[in-house]
Formats: C-alpha cells, sequence, structure tokens
C-alpha cells in the first residue's frame, strides 16, 4: 500500500535480474507474480522503465504509472489468487469424477488396460 515501497521493491527485482527472467518466461505487465508461496509477496507486475522521461518528471513513489489504476491491496491479491488456486482444484475434481463416471477417458482402451472392462 506504500508507494515508496513498491517503487524499492521493483528496483530491487530489477537488479536482481527478475524482471529479465520474467520477460524471458513471457510474463506480460499486468500478470501476477507470486514469490515464496503461501506466506510470500503477491502483486500484478509493470515491469520498470530505465529510460523513460516520466521517471525523471516525478520523485520515487509518484507519477503516472502509479496513477493509472486503484491498486488493489495485498489481502485483495492473495484473495483472489487463493480464489484461482481453488477453482484450479475444483475442475480438477470434476474432471477426475467425470474420468470415474466414465464419461472421458485418457486414452483410447483405457478401461483395457486399467482392468475395469465389463466383458470380463
Amino acid at each position: 500500500n506504500n508507494d515508496e515501497a513498491v517503487g524499492y521493491l521493483a528496483d530491487r527485482l530489477a537488479k536482481l535480474g527478475v524482471e529479465d527472467g520474467l520477460f524471458k518466461a513471457g510474463a506480460k505487465p499486468g500478470d501476477t507474480v507470486v514469490i515464496g508461496g503461501d506466506v510470500g509477496v503477491v502483486f500484478d507486475w509493470g515491469p520498470t522503465m530505465m529510460g523513460g522521461a516520466e521517471l525523471l518528471a516525478s520523485p520515487r513513489g509518484t507519477g503516472l504509472r502509479l496513477e493509472e489504476f486503484i491498486r488493489p491491496t495485498r489481502a485483495q491479491k492473495r484473495e483472489e489468487h487463493q480464489d484461482r488456486k481453488d477453482a484450479r482444484a475444483a475442475a480438477r475434481a470434476e474432471l477426475e469424477a467425470e474420468r470415474k463416471a466414465g464419461i472421458w477417458t485418457e486414452t483410447e482402451g483405457y478401461k483395457e488396460q486399467s482392468g475395469d472392462d465389463d466383458d470380463h
């Protein structure tokens, strides 16, 4: 919630090469980044601009980049992250229930491979 802390974190991540790693991994501005798992830091990534004129016009913690949108709180980001994890787990459970019910199988001949063929 502190613009100065956000700027400091962005500077540190850039110096450590995290931004370059995110770019190479295919991250796009606005993607959610989780550092440290469930008890770590969760944020929407916005790459820093090393030579932008807007960085020279305002002191750290202020400027157009920070004013473009209202940043969700850390608690909101954690809640959204947990919601996404819960939704993925529910989808996996639903697919597994459908598989067990015989609605679909992973491969052709699944019943023969698994010994679930009713003809035996």
